[in-house]
């Protein structure tokens, strides 16, 4: 059966979030198997999306960037925090404090209201 007006609508105003889940799931993916480069990889895409009514309100996902920061892959996440000043134009002050912490060789404080969305995986 067609999907809808309404249907396509709703996909459209959700596919910026869509792109931004589907590319965290691959990178939490790749860094349960080792692939840490690989995993920075899908987090830099994550961040390259425009739209999203949730990622522009609330911010981006950072628990593949939690985790690559506590393997020393901060150049990913500072790339990442570039592509993610684009569609959180709210979270910009966040943004740059942390990559402030991040060039100063320091984990930032992603705060304690901060939720993660994804549940981890097992590894």
């Amino acid at each position: 059966m067609p999907a809808t007006q309404n249907e396509r609508l709703a996909r459209k105003w959700n596919r910026g979030q869509m792109i931004h889940d589907a590319n965290m799931i691959l990178g939490e993916i790749a860094l349960s198997e080792g692939r840490t480069k690989e995993a920075g990889h899908f987090l830099i895409e994550a961040g390259k999306v425009t739209e999203g009514l949730t990622l522009t309100s609330y911010g981006p996902d950072l628990a593949l960037a939690n985790d690559l920061l506590d393997l020393g892959e901060r150049q990913a996440v500072l790339t990442f925090f570039e592509e993610c000043h684009v569609f959180w134009k709210t979270g910009r002050d966040s943004l740059s404090r942390w990559t402030k912490a991040i060039q100063a060789g320091q984990k930032p404080d992603f705060g304690p209201g901060f939720k993660f969305h994804f549940k981890r995986l097992q590894r």
